[in-house]
């Protein structure tokens, strides 16, 4: 028994060794690489868009570059970027003359990560691996129409925010720092006037905060579940059309079975009563 008992304790401990290697964070000098990230310095973002890539980064040479590989590798370990391979992280690029950005952000046409600020949020980051992954996995051109495209801005938002909350388990989203948070318990109400100034292409882009009543109906109606994080991050990767109605009909189309159900009743609950949902 002694014999078992001490084989069964060797067990345990190599395990918790080598669940402690998996976790553990470079060492100085070594490249801010793995676990599913890869940082950059030195990059630089131009005026057209145009991401050039930087040299790789080493522990201990920038606390931003240090911070971003720390926050983002925990949030891939948890799934965050699934089903992205390797997550590239652009800290601190120089940006061109008039391109201001703030936090982390992620750059449409390479679905790479930029980060900012040597403290920003984890919720902030899983917003945007969220992003990173429906970037990855979209395929074809966006919609030509103005307001469709405003419909899956909106629509990318909501999705982005409710895997934040589904990988951090946090209900506040965002970082004070840098501006206003998103509470999941406290979405702002339904209004058909804050959708119609949204879909106007010269009007205010809400995509936040309609984004934000999604993610928010979506939790309330399924809690934190991973397979609906997974299934809305897939379906939004598909989603299009030149219409409202056809942008939101393909996403619904797209959610898996198991999750269709859940996902058609919230957004159903998210756009005006005159939008038809089936």
């Amino acid at each position: 028994m002694r014999a078992r008992a001490r084989r069964g304790i060797l067990v345990l401990a190599s395990l918790a060794l080598a669940l402690l290697a998996a976790v553990v964070t470079r060492a100085k000098g070594e490249p801010l690489e793995g676990d599913g990230v890869r940082v950059l310095v030195g990059s630089a973002l131009e005026a057209d868009g145009t991401l050039r890539s930087g040299s790789p980064a080493r522990r201990g040479e920038s606390p931003l570059a240090d911070h971003a590989f720390d926050v983002a590798a925990d949030l891939v370990r948890r799934g965050a970027s699934r089903p992205v391979a390797s997550v590239v992280v652009h800290a601190a690029p120089a940006l061109a003359p008039g391109v201001v950005l703030h936090g982390a952000t992620t750059h449409e046409a390479s679905a790479e990560l930029l980060v900012h600020d040597d403290a920003v949020a984890a919720t902030v980051v899983a917003h945007e691996l969220a992003h990173v992954s429906v970037l990855a996995r979209r395929r074809g051109p966006r919609p030509s129409s103005a307001s469709a495209r405003r419909v899956l801005a909106a629509l990318d938002e909501g999705v982005a925010d409710y895997a934040a909350f589904v990988v951090t388990g946090e209900v506040t989203l965002g970082d004070p720092s840098l501006g206003p948070t998103r509470d999941l318990d406290h979405p702002p109400a339904p209004s058909s006037a804050t959708w119609a100034e949204h879909l106007v292409p010269a009007g205010l882009d809400r995509r936040h905060e309609l984004g934000w009543r999604l993610a928010s109906g979506l939790r309330r109606a399924r809690g934190r579940s991973t397979d609906v994080r997974d299934d809305v991050l897939a379906a939004a990767a598909p989603a299009g059309g030149e219409s409202m109605i056809a942008v939101l009909a393909s996403f619904v189309d797209a959610v898996p079975t198991r999750s269709r159900d859940v996902v058609r009743s919230a957004v159903r609950e998210w756009v005006p009563a005159e939008v038809p949902i089936k």
